[in-house]
């Protein structure tokens, strides 16, 4: 009960902050900078996928950093199997340049608020991989990346609240093994703040899917959808934004969140 006092109240917090900065902390540029180049080098050594592509994910990465360098966000529209490679593997870019800069007393606190219907995916896993190994025309293989990553994140003391449907886990109940994963990784990381909110996974709406991170001062947001959502038919938003242009974001999903309890 006190946790999840603790954890509504930091909600509360969050998304009533004011004054986020502008434009993304220099120091952060260059850890994102020196993991961008990491993976495109990680790719390289890919030998699952094809070279058409690698090569097609190394230059929508390109797409998506110069965006945010030159605008503050990168806004996209498109089906899953065209959009999920470039933003996630962005994604995990961004938490792997957080996760360095906060190991390295660069910045000095860092915390996701992951939103999806189920738990998040990445924790749902074991055995992840990096960019070296998976299959890059798998949807799975992405949230596979990104559970290293969350764990490193975890593991620097990054802190990770994961708010989801209140009945995701007995709607996969009869030994799920991935309900079994993220039961262990919430047991294993106190950081990793397990929050069910009350509404149905059938109810959960599509737009409010992806993640909010606060890096000291500066706010990042990322709408993209959830391994379980792939649709490879209807086209939906995928976007990177930070600072100012991370405001809009950051109140819908927190209007959105402060219009449920969390579950007993």
């Amino acid at each position: 009960m006190i946790r999840k006092f603790i954890v509504l109240v930091a909600v509360c917090l969050v998304f009533t902050r004011i004054g986020v900065i502008a434009n993304v902390p220099e120091v952060l540029y260059s850890f994102i900078e020196s993991e961008l180049s990491r993976a495109k080098l990680d790719l390289d050594e890919n030998g699952v996928s094809s070279l058409e592509e690698i090569n097609s994910l190394k230059a929508k990465l390109d797409e998506i950093w110069v965006s945010i360098k030159e605008k503050g966000y990168s806004e996209d529209k498109g089906i899953d199997k065209d959009m999920r490679a470039g933003y996630v593997t962005m994604q995990g870019i961004i938490e792997l340049a957080i996760s360095r800069a906060l190991e390295r007393g660069e910045i000095y606190n860092a915390m996701v608020y992951i939103v999806t219907p189920q738990m998040p995916t990445p924790l749902m896993l074991e055995g992840g991989g990096g960019l070296d190994a998976i299959d890059l025309d798998d949807p799975q293989g992405f949230a596979r990346y990104r559970n290293l990553i969350l764990l490193e994140f975890l593991k620097v003391g990054g802190e990770v609240y994961a708010f989801y449907s209140h009945n995701a886990k007995s709607a996969l109940s009869g030994g799920d093994q991935g309900v079994e994963n993220y039961e262990a990784y919430c047991e294993q990381n106190e950081n990793l703040i397990d929050n069910p909110i009350k509404i149905g996974v059938e109810k959960f709406p599509v737009e409010m899917t992806g993640a909010i991170y606060l890096v000291d001062d500066l706010v990042i947001t990322i709408e993209s959808k959830q391994v379980t959502q792939v649709d490879n038919k209807k086209e939906q938003v995928w976007a990177i934004k930070f600072g100012k242009y991370a405001e809009l974001r950051k109140n819908e999903v927190g209007e959105f969140l402060r219009g449920f309890s969390i579950s007993n």
